[in-house]
């Protein structure tokens, strides 16, 4: 069975119906030049699913979408999430959270704007003994900002994550795979002048054979750059270039921040 919903301006979509937990459905939302609005989707379907939020040239707007599996986890599940546009989106928060194996969450805040910054994106796949999810968040000219990305549950193999910060300052990634598995992939990059901005990668006790990528590239003052791994044949990698007073540290068999 198939729905698409569309709506606009403030919503709210729930695909909750006291119905099997089916699949192959899609919900849109699109909200445009206004200002605390907020857009929350909620899949409950096995397989399939597809959410759409596009909030542009706003402030202080909230996405939150969430894929639950029903009692169990979803499979090849989409979530996207787009803030910004011309005048950006000051202040935006975005969320997005899955029980699911094979699936994906992208989120782009472009700020645009110099007065722009102060937004957060954060993407959860709980996948214990699952895999092969990929989570892909960027942001651009958005001061004080955040990026949090978290694969869960134990053995949880195969996964990606991906986060972009351009021309920032005073900004964070944080990317944590839990409960160890293996074959994960965690890559941060913030790119442009930037001054106290922050990557933490963690790989929980039991990963193995995983890889860490950290850029801190194009200059950049008092920036940090910290990647903790356990317990066997994991990869770290971290390069900072043109800047000063950075700071860079890895610690591989006991991983904690």
């Amino acid at each position: 069975m198939t729905r698409k919903l569309l709506a606009t301006s403030v919503a709210a979509v729930a695909l909750c119906f006291a119905l099997p937990a089916l699949a192959d459905d899609t919900a849109t939302i699109t909200q445009t030049n206004e200002t605390g609005s907020t857009a929350y989707q909620d899949q409950p379907g096995n397989q399939n699913n597809v959410a759409y939020i596009l909030q542009q040239n706003g402030n202080n707007d909230v996405a939150t979408q969430e894929q639950n599996g029903g009692a169990g986890f979803a499979t090849n599940g989409k979530q996207y999430i787009y803030q910004g546009y011309t005048t950006g989106n000051n202040g935006a928060v975005a969320s997005q959270t899955d029980n699911s194996n094979a699936s994906q969450q992208t989120i782009t805040q472009d700020g645009n704007n110099p007065y722009n910054g102060n937004t957060s994106a954060t993407q959860t796949i709980n996948a214990p003994g699952g895999g092969y999810n990929t989570q892909t968040a960027t942001q651009s000219a958005n001061a004080g900002s955040t990026i949090s990305q978290t694969i869960g549950g134990y053995g949880a193999n195969n996964n990606v994550q991906t986060a972009t910060q351009m021309n920032q300052t005073n900004s964070a990634i944080t990317q944590d795979t839990e409960g160890g598995g293996s074959y994960n992939i965690q890559t941060a990059s913030q790119t442009g002048y930037g001054v106290n901005n922050v990557i933490n990668q963690l790989m929980e006790n039991g990963a193995s054979n995983g890889a860490q990528y950290a850029y801190q590239q194009n200059g950049g003052v008092n920036n940090l750059i910290q990647q903790y791994q356990g317990n066997s044949y994991n990869t770290a990698t971290a390069t900072q270039s043109g800047g000063a007073h950075n700071t860079a540290i890895q610690n591989q068999g006991g991983a904690h921040y």
